[in-house]
């Protein structure tokens, strides 16, 4: 009986010592699902064990930023059409007036075909904002969309000049909204360490819409182009009704939850500490609510609001007093001088260059940071215009004859990134050179140079950093008000540059008139030396807290 006992003893034990192991098995299977791998692994050497860890938190860290990578390319569908809106002005007057039967134009229309644009652009920036104020970042995307998508089929089905023109007036109420919404919603859904880079993208992406348009101009003309802007804009809806909303415009309406599911979604880790992070920046937004946030004379004396909204404004002056219009409006008699008399290859030319360079550039805004690109931006524009300027005085023709007398049907440039007018001179206009093109070769290829690098230089910091900072330096509260009234000053500095170039190179000259935009940018480089900080690898907050004062500072602080 005794030894009985004892075997029954013993079974026991070991169906003990088998259910224990089954536990044992279950919590590193709970485990396991809770936390990463590497801290589940009976690991003895502790290195491979932070090795473990690191390679999660890479896993981890590439994943955040991916996710933040494909909302921001899913917004930026939004800046594809605004370059297919710019490109597509100079090609659809070409086709106008070579080939149009059905609704031929006069000079004066094709001139508001192109310019209403800018006009209607105004309008759609000053909408956006209390649609974003009211509804949030990601409806006003949509409605962007759907403006895009409307234009479009009016202009691909209009057989009647109020359609073709309601058409093109829609076009650019959407650039507005773009112009207004799209850097804001980038700013506020990147990662602070690559924000440089990924505001970047809006530019880069606008940069590829213009030469993308080009190109199908001259393929199909101006009604096979409208039916294809309507599929990008159809595809854009699509994009962006996939993208989540703003979690700073979540969090500031005190949808704390939700604000908190998409910091996380965008997060680059998920232990306690970021987790930590996000609680933090969540209640501080909350304080921002009960801060004064209207637009009003008593908020906008407080240093920590004027002071960066007058910045961001001033440079959206800067870009366009840069001379990018007026430079481009002017490629066709450079190219013309240097032997290059196809206006094709230099409109596709120059929206080349300014696309390949912005992407090259974009990989260093994290790296050198904006204040030092601009800078560079700044200096490099200054010395090409006056070598531009300089060339452009001593070729004999066409340029000097043709000062006064280009007759120019469009030029629709807006918001730093053009597309080339076509025009025609009264001076020179055969398409064979003369003796005295002959003789102006040497600063005919000059001026094509220092054209080809200005373009460069003003694409890797006064093309895109303005609309970088639009959506990174405004504090958060007004940033909606912010991006509205940027987009107008922008869009009515680029309509005031377009329509005064021609009058001040009839008064002065060009070669005075790029002199004197080598002086604007010359000054921008002083502007940005002496008031701009460096924000690269901040945080929205923390930006916004080089602005406040020490005694703003603290109140925030007890506050939270």
């Amino acid at each position: 009986m005794e030894s009985s006992a004892e075997t029954i003893s013993s079974t026991e034990i070991a169906d003990l010592n088998n259910n224990n192991n089954i536990t044992d098995e279950k919590k590193q299977v709970e485990i396991s699902e809770n936390q990463p791998l590497c801290k589940s692994l009976p690991y003895d050497d502790e290195s491979k064990e932070e090795r473990c860890e690191t390679e999660y938190r890479n896993r981890s860290y590439v994943a955040g930023e991916m996710r933040a990578v494909l909302n921001i390319l899913c917004s930026s569908s939004v800046a594809f059409q605004i370059g297919y809106t710019i490109g597509f002005s100079s090609s659809a007057t070409k086709d106008f007036q070579e080939n149009e039967v059905e609704l031929p134009m006069t000079q004066a229309m094709l001139s508001w075909f192109g310019s209403i644009i800018a006009a209607s652009a105004i309008l759609g920036s000053l909408a956006s904002v209390p649609l974003m104020k009211k509804c949030g970042k990601y409806p006003t995307i949509l409605v962007c969309n759907f403006i895009f998508l409307l234009g479009w089929v009016f202009l691909a089905t209009a057989h009647n000049y109020p359609l073709l023109f309601c058409g093109r007036f829609l076009t650019g109420v959407g650039m507005g909204f773009g112009f207004s919404v799209i850097p804001l919603y980038i700013g506020e859904m990147s990662p602070a360490n690559i924000r440089g880079t990924l505001g970047a993208v809006f530019n880069i992406v606008v940069a590829a819409g213009i030469p993308a348009a080009y190109g199908l101009g001259v393929f199909v003309g101006w009604r096979d182009m409208s039916r294809i802007g309507a599929g990008f804009a159809g595809l854009g809806v699509i994009l962006c009704a996939t993208i989540p909303e703003s979690p700073y415009w979540l969090a500031i309406q005190g949808k704390e939850e939700k604000a908190r599911k998409v910091f996380c979604l965008i997060a680059t880790d998920n232990d306690e500490e970021t987790l930590k992070e996000i609680d933090e920046r969540i209640q501080e937004l909350k304080i921002m609510k009960n801060e004064k946030g209207g637009v009003d004379i008593r908020t906008l004396k407080q240093p920590w609001i004027y002071k960066p909204l007058l910045l961001v404004l001033l440079y959206c002056v800067m870009q366009q007093l840069s001379g990018i219009n007026a430079v481009i409006y002017n490629v066709h008699f450079i190219f013309q001088a240097a032997h290059f008399y196809n206006e094709d290859l230099a409109s596709i030319l120059v929206g080349l260059v300014q696309f390949v360079v912005m992407v090259i550039a974009s990989g260093f805004m994290d790296k050198a940071g904006r204040k030092m690109m601009m800078i560079i931006s700044s200096i490099g524009t200054c010395v090409c215009l006056f070598v531009l300027g300089l060339s452009l005085y001593y070729v004999p023709t066409p340029h000097k004859e043709a000062n006064a007398a280009p007759t120019t049907t469009t030029n629709s440039s807006i918001g730093g990134l053009s597309s080339v007018p076509l025009t025609t001179t009264t001076a020179h206009s055969s398409t064979t050179p003369s003796s005295d093109d002959t003789a102006g070769l040497l600063p005919a290829w000059i001026a094509l140079g220092s054209l080809m690098l200005y373009i460069s230089f003003f694409a890797i910091g006064l093309g895109p950093i303005p609309f970088i900072l639009i959506g990174e330096m405004v504090p958060i509260q007004l940033n909606e008000f912010a991006g509205g009234i940027s987009s107008v000053v922008n869009n009515l500095m680029a309509l005031i540059v377009i329509q005064s170039f021609l009058s001040l190179s009839a008064a002065f000259s060009i070669y005075v008139v790029m002199w004197g935009y080598s002086i604007c940018c010359g000054l921008c480089a002083l502007i940005t030396w002496k008031f701009l900080p460096e924000v690269k690898g901040k945080t929205l907050l923390q930006i916004q807290d080089i602005f406040r004062s020490g005694s703003d500072r603290e109140t925030t602080t007890n506050q939270v």
